[in-house]
């Protein structure tokens, strides 16, 4: 790949619950220019079903109801900026061979940023 070109790295978020716990977790997962998939825990979601599927049936989450429990909990607007900065820290990386340790399963990408599914027990 040259270096004058552009490519764009793509990712999309997930909740998931850990197991044998109520505590939701966000995780990122997205490709890097050579299609390398990654995968990285973002931290404690602070989110609540807002009773809506997208298309694909997955949960679509909104901010959970009062203050944050600790800073550390992401609201889905945290999960967004904090994987855009991701994406764009990729963007700025030449490519290196290899790729980073990914967490969980990988399900594909859906294009954009957007906060997609709850996986119970992931």
């Amino acid at each position: 790949m040259s270096m004058g070109s552009t490519t764009t790295h793509t990712g999309y978020l997930a909740v998931r619950q850990l197991k044998g716990s109520r505590t939701r977790v966000y995780y990122a997962y997205w490709r890097d220019s050579h299609g390398t998939k990654h995968g990285r825990r973002l931290g404690p979601a602070h989110v609540r079903d807002t009773g809506r599927r997208t298309a694909r049936g997955a949960v679509v989450w909104r901010a959970g109801d009062g203050p944050r429990p600790s800073a550390e909990h992401l609201t889905p607007q945290d999960a967004q900026a904090e994987l855009q900065r991701i994406l764009d820290e990729q963007q700025q990386q030449p490519a290196a061979a290899g790729s980073l340790a990914g967490d969980g399963a990988w399900d594909g990408v859906v294009a954009g940023v957007r906060c997609v599914a709850f996986r119970p027990g992931g």
